[in-house]
């Protein structure tokens, strides 16, 4: 132990190697560990290399804590690269953006800033800052997206994804069913926040148009597993009657988006039970002319 007020307590073949500059670090024991810079400690384990200041190695075997006040707790082959990152245990973990953590699992890296990945080879680049992700994947796909929060991911994606490698451009995606208590999905309607508030007319010959079908999915596993028949449209025939419920995802995959689809149903069977008044009216009339011959 080479700096002042350093200590090594026991173990084997472990060293403080920066001279006057290493004071006040600290090897509880283990073997093979090595501190290279002040104010550091490595608890025990073996072959644990911390040369940040005030970093940390709790135990383990090959664990590296090379940032400032980078931290990992145990495990082996683990690295905290960059100021304040920190790796909880688990196996070939990687945390080398800034705050960034990874708790534990296997192969996972968390390069981007205050970045968080969990899981198996849930890879997030350096440009994936304040993104979460968690998820366990046989390829390590590098993952891209800013600011996002990704559950079980394998692939690019930019928003929230649930049981699904890319939520495709939206900013919520969910494979499989979406269960909600109330029953009901709520959207503000309130007449204060509106403008430019207009009757909506020609809504039972837009309906008309539409056609519903029944399909099958062609890759039932990219749809929750849903096998069997399914009721619905086809984007591209919506598209032609409903031009705005219709979007093209970041894949270049057409998708239904029908907002409004109730007022228009409502219209459509106001207009229809208005039809359907005027002809009970013109049979009334002529069942009276009939009865008066």
């Amino acid at each position: 132990a080479s700096g002042d007020f350093s200590t090594i307590s026991g173990g084997s073949r472990n060293s403080i190697n920066i001279g006057p500059l290493g004071e006040s670090s600290v090897i509880a024991g283990g073997m093979n560990n090595i501190i290279t810079s002040p104010n550091a400690s490595i608890g025990g384990g073996n072959n644990n290399t911390a040369s940040g200041d005030f970093s940390t190695i709790s135990g383990g075997s090959t664990n590296i804590a090379t940032g400032n006040s980078a931290s990992v707790l145990g495990g082996n082959q683990n690295r905290a690269g960059a100021d304040n990152a920190f790796v909880g245990g688990g196996s070939l973990n990687l945390a080398t953006g800034y705050a960034s953590m990874v708790p534990g699992g296997l192969s996972n890296t968390a390069a981007g800033d205050y970045s968080f990945a969990a899981g198996r080879n849930m890879q997030l680049s350096a440009a994936a800052a304040n993104t979460f992700v968690w998820g366990n994947s046989n390829v390590g796909a590098i993952l891209n997206s800013t600011n996002s929060f990704l559950i079980f991911p394998s692939g690019q994606a930019g928003g929230v994804a649930i049981n699904t490698t890319n939520p495709a451009g939206a900013a919520l995606k969910v494979v499989g069913l979406a269960g909600n208590d109330t029953g009901v999905w709520s959207n503000l309607s309130d007449e204060r926040l509106k403008t430019n508030i207009q009757p909506l007319t020609g809504a039972l010959d837009k309906v008309m148009q539409l056609r519903g079908v029944t399909f099958e999915w062609k890759s039932p596993e990219e749809h929750g597993n849903r096998t069997g028949l399914e009721k619905g449209f086809i984007a591209q025939e919506v598209e032609k009657v409903f031009p705005e419920w219709v979007g093209t995802d970041t894949n270049g995959f057409k998708y239904i988006e029908p907002a409004g689809i109730n007022a228009v149903l409502v219209e459509a069977i106001q207009e229809q039970q208005k039809m359907i008044d005027q002809q009970q009216k013109e049979i009334e009339e002529l069942k009276s002319k009939v009865n008066k011959l």
